[in-house]
């Protein structure tokens, strides 16, 4: 949501809280091929000819500072906003450094770009605090702070790249990642949670850049195969270790369309779906901070095995740096198959979500047009049983790009 905030080349990448997303396990067989493509890309930073060089981002460094609030509430819970993104190049074999701060999740990596048709990628991924988001487990509209815990993570990612700067790409990820996890401040002494384990994951991504409509137009679809170990039974999913494998399948399309010099529309449609699903590999739905976003609602307030989720934004552009949003975000969801949201009737486990906004992109010229960013969200449909009969939120951000 914080991406869509930036007009023109001030766009932060979609990755804000998107970075939280958990790792999805790989096979054990790919993961012992790694030194051989780790071998096959060395070779090709040795034989290869020049390099093909990726085009220059508008701004090499992004940084966002801010707080998203739920508003007249005892159940959700604030957010930060603390972000960093930069890219350098000029590194051993033309590497191209990423690293990324999400707040509370820092990624680092290089990647190579050998030919048009080849590129090599490895980072590293530490995640605090949010592995799983144990602080945001909710039934009903009450939080289960009882069960609350904090999840730490370390990964390792490579990743092989398919025509890494053309219209069509494709990327193989194999990664590897150790969770530890501890009780909140607010967990109930001596309540169950979960115990440490080890991830290993292959994700397989399919993209298509630039479609027409703009060059951020995209659609891309990402499968994934996961194998945990070590995550044993406990209080909220009694079938823990059934779930150590697992499957994911996203589609992602994401469509701006200019419709005059004024006017400026975006769509984006989330598609979700997997099979053996958890607390730690599921989808996690609702408002500005969560992974997928309807806007008003608790941060990641639902947990889905499948679904839909829908935004779109209308801007009304008065200046390039004065931009007046009008949002209007939709889901429709099959929740977790665990017993805590399980119910009789299953009917009850598909969910619909409603959410409207307002937002304003202004540029405050005094400070050579540093963009601040304000959004105010409500969900239209509040879930039954829920001890709140509203949710609203609002989202404060200083932005800047240098």
């Amino acid at each position: 949501m914080i991406a869509a905030c930036f007009p023109g080349k001030t766009t932060l990448p979609a990755t804000l809280w998107a970075a939280i997303s958990a790792a999805l396990p790989a096979r054990t067989a790919l993961l012992r091929a790694l030194p051989v493509i780790l071998l096959a890309g060395l070779l090709a930073l040795l034989f290869s000819g020049a390099p093909a060089r990726a085009q220059d981002r508008d701004y090499p460094t992004l940084v966002a500072l801010g707080l998203i609030k739920p508003l007249q509430t005892s159940q959700g819970m604030d957010s930060g906003v603390v972000y960093l993104d930069h890219e350098s190049r000029g590194y051993l074999g033309e590497g191209i450094l990423n690293v990324t701060l999400d707040t509370v999740v820092l990624k680092a990596g290089l990647r190579h770009v050998f030919s048009p048709a080849l590129g090599l990628g490895y980072r590293l991924r530490y995640t605090g605090y949010v592995e799983g988001y144990g602080d945001d487990i909710y039934l009903d509209g009450t939080r289960l702070k009882e069960v609350s815990f904090y999840g730490n993570s370390l990964a390792g990612v490579l990743a092989l790249n398919l025509f890494p700067e053309g219209l069509w790409r494709a990327t193989l990820e194999l990664e590897r990642l150790k969770a530890a996890i501890r009780h909140t401040p607010e967990t109930l002494p001596g309540a169950p949670t979960p115990s440490d384990f080890h991830q290993n994951s292959t994700r397989l991504i399919l993209s298509r850049e630039k479609l027409p409509g703009g060059k951020k137009a995209r659609l891309a679809a990402t499968l994934a195969r996961g194998e945990r170990q070590g995550l044993e039974n406990w209080a909220l999913d009694p079938d823990a270790e059934e779930h150590a494998v697992f499957n994911r399948a996203e589609l992602i399309w994401n469509q701006p369309v200019e419709w005059l010099a004024q006017h400026r529309s975006t769509l984006k449609l989330s598609a979700l779906g997997g099979s053996n699903l958890d607390l730690f590999s599921g989808f996690n739905v609702g408002g500005f901070a969560g992974n997928y976003s309807v806007a008003g609602y608790y941060r990641n307030e639902y947990r889905a095995r499948q679904g839909v989720v829908l935004n779109l934004e209308q801007e009304f552009l008065f200046a390039e740096d004065r931009v007046l949003s009008i949002l209007l975000d939709g889901a429709r969801l099959r929740t977790l198959d665990l017993p805590y949201l399980r119910t009789s009737d299953p009917q009850d486990e598909q969910v619909a979500l409603t959410g409207a906004g307002l937002g304003l992109y202004w540029g405050i010229r005094s400070l050579a047009g540093l963009p601040l960013i304000i959004r105010y969200g409500r969900a239209l449909k509040i879930p039954a049983g829920s001890p709140e009969s509203h949710r609203h939120e609002i989202l404060v951000v200083l932005a800047a790009g240098f």
